[in-house]
């Protein structure tokens, strides 16, 4: 009887292969041609005033994009059981899509077609801006601005160029986030796994950076107190300016500077590695366990305190 049930399903794998191999075939050997998910495109136009945004997206894409004739409108690739939902409340746009009942229903191991809302607004300042997506990308341009911005995603990528003149809080899981180019009062970065990329910054007050095992790049950023903490993911500081602290903490990740500078500097690592150049003179603090620990000899400067377990430090004065 045993050797009945194996020779069964050894014939039903077969036959699953076979008919995989001629639906393949027929589609002229392309995966996507194995995609029978439709999507619809969809576009809502948008009437009455508004200075508030919410999105809300599941697996979709949110994309905001400039309006060429001046008008608001949403634009939306959706999928059966996926829709999007646009509507103004109390001055707030929200753009809303379905979520199933059943995770499963989503799955479809050869899906190609990317849903999507794209807000094709006019360029201009509002009040504020609220996105929360599982797996769909962000994006959001430089002809927009808000007072305040909170965005969470889970794998998606979260990519920025608006400025906020208020709060702009950014968190996500395994997705990669990206900064570029504009200015905010308040800067608050969180990531596990995904790589925080921040790049010509100007932040008038508090920028705050946390990681666990992705990497953070900060590349020409001005704020007056960076703050930054994260387990192995090493952070690299190339033209970073505090007017204030810099307070930095890791694990095993090592934490590199490239002509940086802050009136006060405080770093503590593990096993991680210090090193890099800092722009004035600095009145070094040093402890390390077994590390090698190379600095400046000064007398005058800011305070600078770092502190490792196995890690080197070795730092240096830009020229």
């Amino acid at each position: 009887m045993k050797k009945v049930f194996l020779i069964i399903a050894a014939v039903l794998v077969t036959l699953g292969i076979v008919l995989t191999g001629a639906a393949f075939a027929i589609g002229s050997f392309s995966f996507k041609s194995l995609d029978t998910g439709e999507v619809v495109t969809e576009t809502a136009t948008v009437d009455e005033a508004f200075s508030k945004i919410e999105v809300s997206s599941s697996i979709a894409d949110v994309v905001f994009e400039r309006s060429v004739d001046g008008n608001a409108c949403v634009v939306c690739v959706e999928r059966e059981g996926r829709r999007f939902d646009v509507k103004v409340e109390n001055g707030t746009l929200k753009v809303t899509q379905e979520k199933r009942k059943n995770w499963f229903a989503d799955f479809n191991f050869f899906s190609f077609k990317k849903t999507s809302a794209t807000l094709r607004l006019p360029a201009g300042s509002y009040e504020s801006l609220k996105i929360e997506s599982d797996t769909g990308d962000i994006s959001v341009q430089k002809d927009f601005s808000f007072g305040s911005a909170g965005i969470q995603s889970d794998t998606g990528d979260v990519t920025l160029e608006c400025p906020v003149s208020g709060l702009l809080k950014v968190k996500t899981s395994t997705g990669d986030i990206k900064i570029s180019g504009t200015t905010a009062g308040e800067l608050d970065l969180k990531a596990s796994t995904g790589r925080i990329t921040v790049d010509s910054v100007a932040c008038a007050g508090r920028f705050a950076v946390s990681v666990s095992t992705g990497k953070t790049v900060l590349t020409s950023v001005t704020c007056k107190d960076l703050v930054s903490n994260g387990s192995t993911g090493t952070l690299t500081l190339t033209d970073v300016i505090a007017s204030g602290r810099f307070d930095i903490e890791r694990d095993t990740g090592d934490v590199k500077f490239d002509r940086c500078d802050a009136a006060e500097i405080k770093v503590e690592t593990d096993t991680g590695d210090v090193t890099g150049t800092l722009i004035t003179e600095k009145v070094f603090i040093t402890k390390t366990d077994t590390g090698k620990v190379s600095v400046p000899s000064a007398a005058s400067g800011g305070r600078c305190e770092i502190e490792t377990d196995t890690g080197d430090i070795k730092i240096s004065i830009a020229q």
